[in-house]
């Protein structure tokens, strides 16, 4: 399997049962890509497996940021389309990726990789966002 190939304009939020974050993006955020909060200046940006606070991912973007400091919206939990491209495997976990802001299943996941799991594939193109960081690097 390979990370999830979404369509920033099909990326959209359930109608109800989700919870949002809206913050300033430290850089270009496009809509399905995970983001994490960085602490030295409060603003998200591209979630990866490079560091443990860089895969603490908060959410999915559903309404991007264009360029550094421009607000973003990001979801943090309930369902999320992701568009046909995606079609996120039913079933199947998914983590963040080695590729900033990517979203991949866990095969895809190498040795020293930090683990932050998303959430579920859904029927529909969706992913159902559950949030929880492992905390510690793929063996």
């Amino acid at each position: 399997m390979a990370a999830l190939t979404i369509t920033t304009t099909q990326v959209l939020p359930a109608a109800t049962g989700v919870s949002f974050d809206e913050l300033y993006a430290g850089e270009v955020i496009a809509p399905g890509q995970a983001y994490y909060l960085k602490a030295s200046d409060s603003k998200a940006y591209l979630a990866s497996t490079a560091t443990a606070a860089e895969a603490a991912a908060r959410g999915i973007c559903v309404s991007g940021a264009l360029a550094a400091n421009q607000r973003m919206v990001g979801q943090k939990t309930g369902d999320v389309t992701l568009g046909a491209g995606a079609a996120p495997a039913v079933g199947t976990p998914y983590f963040v990726g080695d590729a900033p802001g990517s979203i991949v299943p866990l095969a895809d996941l190498g040795a020293g990789d930090f683990m932050h799991f998303l959430g579920w594939g859904k029927a529909g193109n969706k992913l159902q966002l559950v949030n929880s960081a492992a905390g510690f690097a793929h063996a």
